[in-house]
C-alpha cells in the first residue's frame, strides 16, 4: 500500500549506466519487458518520508541517445509528458556525457513543465578515473537552474538509497506545493461561471454571480452538453470536481440552501463519474488527482481512492508480443503458400 504514485523519468547519453540503473537490486521492481520496441525499462522503489508512503515509478529511456537521430521526435517528449521528476545520469568518468544534458533539460522542461530535476554522476565505484569535476557539474546546474546533484554507483548500490530519498522529498515538496495553493472561493467561483458560459451558447453568466444553488443546476447542465459534444475527459472530470467543491461549500452554509441529501447525492454522483471515467480512460489519473487535491484538498482527495478503490494506470504492456518474430514468420510462410497456391 502507499499514499502517492509518481513517474520518474530517467535520461541520460549512451554508456552512462542507464540499463544497468534498471536492473538494480536496490529497487523494489524490474521489469524489462514492457515496450521493449522502444528501448524503455519500467523500476519500482517504495519509500516513506515524513509517515507519507511513496511508490517511484523509474522510466528509463535506454535507447535515448538514438533519439536526435533516428527516432521519431514526436516519441521521447510525449512519454516524458506526466513525470513528476526526472533523473539525468552522466558518467563521472567521461566527459562527453556532459555533451546532452542542456537537451536533456530542455526536453524536461519543455513536456514536463518545472519539475524537480535531480542530476546524478554514475560510476562513483571508479572515481580513480574521473574526468568530470564538481565544478563543471556547477556551472551546468547555474546555466539551468538546478537545484540538486548528487553522485552514486548502480553498479555497487553507493549512495542510491540517498538519491532515491532527495528525490522523493523534492517531488513531495513541488506536490504539496501545488496542493497548498488550493483554489480560493472566489476563485473557483469564477472558473465555475466561466465553465458554464463556454459550455452552454447563449449563456453569460456575470463573474460576481452569487446564487451556489443554481449554479448547481446550471453545472450539471454544462457538464451534460460537453459530454455530448464528446470533449476531452479531463474537461469533463473537472466539471464534476468543480460540482463536488460547489455542493461541500454549500453543505458548510450555516442556513442550507438545499436539501442535504440533494447535495450529497449529486456528490456520490459526481464521484461515481469520475470512477467511471477513469476506469475507462487511465490516462488521466495524474491530472485527475491534481485536480482534486488543488480543489478539495488532500482529505477529499484520499477518501475517494480509498473508497472507489482506484488503483494506479498499469503500465504500457509491449506492443509487440514476446515472440513476436515467430508471428512475422507464420505470416511470411501463410503468404507465400498463398502465392504459391494462386500461381498454380
Amino acid at each position: 500500500m502507499y499514499d502517492l504514485l509518481f513517474d520518474v523519468t530517467v535520461l541520460g547519453s549512451e554508456q552512462v549506466g542507464k540499463k544497468t540503473f534498471a536492473k538494480c537490486k536496490f529497487l523494489d521492481f524490474n521489469d524489462h519487458d514492457y515496450m521493449f520496441s522502444l528501448g524503455m525499462d519500467f523500476s519500482l522503489k517504495t519509500v516513506e518520508i515524513d509517515e507519507t508512503i511513496v511508490k517511484l515509478r523509474f522510466i528509463i529511456y535506454s535507447c535515448a541517445q538514438y533519439w536526435w537521430e533516428e527516432t521519431p521526435k514526436s516519441i521521447l517528449p510525449s512519454m516524458v509528458r506526466g513525470a513528476f521528476g526526472a533523473i539525468i545520469l552522466y558518467d563521472v568518468t567521461n566527459s562527453k556525457s556532459l555533451e546532452r544534458i542542456p537537451q536533456w533539460i530542455k526536453v524536461v522542461k519543455d513536456n514536463a513543465g518545472e519539475v524537480p530535476i535531480l542530476l546524478v554522476g554514475n560510476k562513483l565505484d571508479l572515481k580513480q578515473e574521473r574526468e568530470i569535476t564538481i565544478e563543471q557539474i556547477e556551472k551546468i546546474k547555474n546555466e539551468h537552474d538546478i537545484a540538486s546533484s548528487m553522485e552514486i554507483s548502480v553498479k555497487t548500490g553507493e549512495n542510491m538509497e540517498k538519491m532515491v530519498s532527495n528525490l522523493t522529498r523534492m517531488i513531495l515538496n513541488s506536490y504539496k506545493s501545488i496542493a497548498k495553493a488550493r483554489i480560493d472561493v472566489d476563485e473557483y467561483k469564477k472558473r465555475m461561471i466561466t465553465y458554464i458560459n463556454q459550455a452552454e451558447e447563449g449563456v453569460n453568466l456575470p463573474d460576481d454571480y452569487q446564487n451556489l444553488a443554481e449554479l448547481i443546476e446550471r453545472l450539471k447542465n454544462a457538464i451534460n452538453t460537453i459530454i455530448h459534444r464528446n470533449e476531452r475527459k479531463e474537461k469533463i472530470v473537472y466539471g464534476y470536481v468543480l460540482l463536488i467543491r460547489n455542493c461541500f461549500d454549500l453543505l458548510k452554509e450555516p442556513i442550507l440552501l438545499l436539501d442535504k441529501e440533494i447535495l450529497q447525492t449529486n456528490i456520490d454522483q459526481a464521484y461515481k463519474s469520475i470512477h467511471d471515467i477513469l476506469r475507462r480512460d487511465r490516462s488521466i489519473y495524474y491530472n485527475t488527482h491534481l485536480m482534486m487535491m488543488m480543489f478539495l484538498g488532500t482529505d477529499q482527495t484520499r477518501q475517494f481512492f480509498s473508497k472507489y478503490k482506484v488503483k494506479e494506470p498499469r503500465s504500457l504492456k509491449p506492443i509487440l508480443p514476446k515472440k513476436w518474430y515467430l508471428y512475422a514468420l507464420y505470416l511470411i510462410f501463410a503468404i507465400v503458400i498463398f502465392i504459391l497456391l494462386k500461381a498454380l
